[in-house]
C-alpha cells in the first residue's frame, strides 16, 4: 500500500482515542501518566505474546495479566473498553501507516471548511484533504475517490472506513479496502 485515504470521521474518532487513556485512568482511580505507560508496555508485552502467534485473548484477560489489574478493575475497565473498540481500531489504522512511512489523506463530506479547521488544530497527521464542497460531490459518489487519488493507482491506495456505503463507494473506484 502506497497511500492510505480515510473518511474524514474515521480520522477525527482516531484523534479521540487518547480520551481513552484520561477516562479509564479516572475510572480506575489511577494516575493518568502511570496507567498510560502502563498501557503502552502492556500492549507491547502483548503484541510479543499473542499477536505475532495470532492467538486471540479478551480485554478482561489483558487487563488483568497485562496490566496487573484485579479481576473486578479488569472486568470494569473491560465494560468500558468496549465502548472504545472502535475508536482503537481506527487509531490502529492510521499508527500502522504513519509507523510505516505510508502518506495519510482524508475525504470530508462537508459543507465549508470547518474539517480543515479541525485538522489544525488537533494536529491530525494528513498530507492532503479531498472536501466535497470544493469537489462538488459527496461520498459514495466515485468522483470524489478519484479527485483524493490524485492520479494514483486506486490499487496501490488504502481506505478505511467505519461507513459501509463509503466502503462501497471505494470499491467501485477500485481502490483496496481495509477491513479489520
Amino acid at each position: 500500500m502506497e497511500f492510505l485515504l480515510l473518511d474524514y470521521d474515521t480520522l477525527v474518532k482516531s484523534k479521540l482515542h487518547e480520551s481513552f487513556y484520561v477516562k479509564s485512568a479516572d475510572y480506575l482511580g489511577l494516575d493518568i501518566i502511570d496507567f498510560k505507560n502502563r498501557f503502552k508496555r502492556a500492549m507491547k508485552r502483548y503484541e510479543q505474546d499473542f499477536v505475532r502467534e495470532d492467538k486471540e485473548l479478551s480485554f478482561t484477560d489483558f487487563a488483568q495479566h497485562y496490566l496487573d489489574l484485579s479481576k473486578r478493575d479488569s472486568e470494569k475497565l473491560s465494560a468500558y473498553y468496549s465502548k472504545y473498540r472502535e475508536i482503537r481500531i481506527n487509531t490502529y489504522v492510521l499508527s500502522r501507516a504513519l509507523r510505516y512511512g505510508v502518506p495519510v489523506s482524508a475525504i470530508a463530506n462537508a459543507m465549508d471548511v470547518y474539517p480543515l479547521m479541525e485538522i489544525m488544530l488537533y494536529g491530525l497527521p494528513v498530507d492532503s484533504v479531498t472536501l466535497s464542497c470544493v469537489v462538488g460531490y459527496r461520498m459514495p459518489a466515485e468522483e470524489i475517490y478519484e479527485e483524493a487519488l490524485e492520479g494514483r493507482d486506486p490499487s496501490s491506495v488504502g481506505f478505511y472506513s467505519d461507513d459501509v456505503l463509503y466502503r462501497k463507494g471505494a470499491e467501485r473506484v477500485g481502490l483496496r479496502v481495509l477491513r479489520l
